[in-house]
């Protein structure tokens, strides 16, 4: 290898790239705490995407803890709104989602699920929080 700077610096610029991408720039010469919660969240959204037609006009709605396979039932629901739903839960917990549609005679279940992360990140002189909210496609064509 004639000069290793080029890749080192590539590698560099990289792993800069893999960063994570909830964490924003940092100076800390002029630090920006406008975007810094400082207290610890518990609680994040999960909004809830839904098809709604004339067989659907109120589609029953399972939130589970975990997989549905584990069949953990975190609450049910019946939306009856074709506007997005939204429920505020705990943060740092796996969630799925199973909505129940009838076309003709037959049932038809949508699934979706996601890990609504928690995650911590130090500025400067001060430890900031975020949460990744979950946002459920449950629709059918």
């Amino acid at each position: 290898m004639k000069n290793p700077i080029p890749f080192c610096l590539s590698l560099f610029i990289a792993l800069l790239i893999a960063c994570d991408k909830d964490r924003p720039l940092i100076d800390c010469e002029n630090p920006d705490y406008s975007n810094c919660i400082t207290i610890e969240p518990f609680f994040g959204f999960l909004d809830v995407h839904l098809t709604f037609n004339d067989e659907n006009t109120a589609i029953p709605l399972t939130i589970y803890l975990g997989k549905p396979e584990h069949d953990v039932v975190f609450f049910y629901d019946t939306i009856r709104t074709s506007q997005t739903i939204t429920y505020e839960l705990n943060a740092d917990t796996y969630y799925s989602a199973k909505a129940e549609y009838r076309k003709g005679n037959k049932v038809i279940h949508a699934y979706d699920g996601g890990f609504m992360e928690k995650k911590s990140f130090k500025v400067c002189d001060s430890i900031c929080w975020v949460v990744v909210d979950l946002d459920f496609d449950l629709k059918i064509d």
